[in-house]
């Protein structure tokens, strides 16, 4: 049996539940480079996998520290196939740079698309010498397998299923949240679960939001926000700028293991994201049965969300749109109800299951990939010239 490692930067119980599912089949193992970062407070969850983990540092490291602990943490596991979490940060760079020098198999993961790629054409020169030395890829769905295809990865060796989450654990945690409330019947309110940052076009949704209040003033529906971020002070003056302070509010963190309850007091999730690599909190929302309403510009959309089916799908520029479709939902108190079933019936295909399949078979593909000594030559040139520049602060996938 061929030893598998996966590198992420940061674990979240999102991963967790899916590598264990995955390490009923295969000898795994995770290198988890912090424990904490800025970006994503899940804290240590790492005693509830199943399977090994080596946790590098408490908190980010300096660059050197980072890269030479990976390449040491990776030659003591001494792995056959290395899964790496993107190309873009040195973390993923130095995971790559080992298989390289130790000859192993790389797997990419990727849920970039081109939509929310940021690169010009010297940028998308380098990721495709880079993208191009690993032997095959695994990502979240159809518009990330384009992306990556379009880097130069043959369509034979790209698989999807990477961004799934546990269904079958959200729906019962839900479903025995939601039979505490009078008549098992979810409160017909709007929720947006999101970090409050600027990507996330929150701005945007109050102001639909507030439109569609004035359009209906005698509705019950309220608006809830649930996240963290830089942008809280700044959401909550326009706000109370618009006059809806009873109407829209924000409930600042909620912790993972309390989000059943949340899903449970609602009967429809919002994402209206300006940039979305994927958005996994559509797929906790399908899994809890609420209607979405969603962005276009959410790398999900096209797999998941099916316009006037299981929810509504809507141009993020468009306030217009999503007051419509709000409408709708405000029109129809039955509505919902049925689109959360169908959501239900559609994220069943994206389960733990799938993610075991496409992992299996990207590591297969890996295996008898035909290598390209000039390629890989050329993506260790890149590889050791991008060492030489400062790492960019961004958040981290799935």
């Amino acid at each position: 049996m061929s030893r598998v490692v996966f590198v992420f930067y940061q674990g979240s119980p999102l991963q967790y539940a899916r590598l264990s599912a995955l390490a009923a089949s295969t000898d795994l193992c995770l290198v988890q480079v912090v424990e904490a970062s800025s970006h994503y407070e899940w804290g240590d969850r790492s005693g509830e996998a199943g399977f090994r983990i080596e946790i590098l540092f408490k908190a980010p490291p300096g660059n050197k520290a980072e890269e030479d602990e990976i390449f040491a943490a990776l030659t003591r596991l001494d792995p056959d196939i290395v899964f790496v979490l993107g190309y873009g940060r040195r973390f993923s760079r130095a995971a790559l740079s080992y298989a390289l020098t130790k000859r192993k198999r790389a797997v990419l993961i990727s849920d970039t698309t081109a939509q929310n790629a940021r690169a010009g054409p010297v940028g998308r020169l380098i990721k495709s010498a880079i993208v191009g030395a690993f032997d095959s890829a695994f990502v979240a769905g159809r518009p990330q397998a384009r992306y990556v295809q379009g880097l130069g990865v043959p369509s034979s060796s790209v698989f999807n299923g990477y961004d799934v989450v546990d269904n079958d654990e959200i729906i019962k945690a839900v479903d025995a949240a939601r039979a505490t409330f009078a008549a098992g019947v979810a409160t017909p309110n709007f929720l947006c679960v999101a970090r409050l940052i600027d990507e996330k076009n929150l701005p945007f949704l109050i102001d639909a939001f507030g439109d569609f209040a004035r359009n209906r003033p005698q509705s019950r529906r309220i608006l809830r926000i649930a996240g963290y971020g830089a942008l809280r002070d700044e959401l909550q003056a326009q706000i109370d700028a618009s006059g809806l302070t009873e109407r829209i509010s924000l409930l600042g963190r909620v912790p993972y293991h309390e989000m059943p309850m949340l899903y449970a007091s609602t009967d429809c999730l919002i994402l209206p994201s300006g940039s979305e690599t994927w958005g996994l909190v559509v797929n906790e929302a399908m899994a809890a049965g609420l209607a979405v309403v969603v962005s276009s510009s959410c790398g999900c959309v096209e797999d998941l969300v099916a316009s006037g089916d299981n929810g509504f799908v809507f141009d993020p520029d468009d306030r217009a749109g999503l007051v419509a479709a709000l409408e709708r939902l405000d029109d129809d108190p039955d509505l919902a109800a049925k689109m959360g079933q169908r959501g239900r019936e559609i994220i069943g295909d994206w389960s733990l299951g799938r993610f075991v399949e496409g992992a299996q078979a990207a590591a297969n593909a890996a295996k008898t990939a035909p290598r390209f000594p000039l390629r890989r030559a050329l993506a260790r040139v890149f590889l050791a010239l991008l060492r030489l520049r400062p790492d960019r602060a961004r958040g981290f996938g799935g």
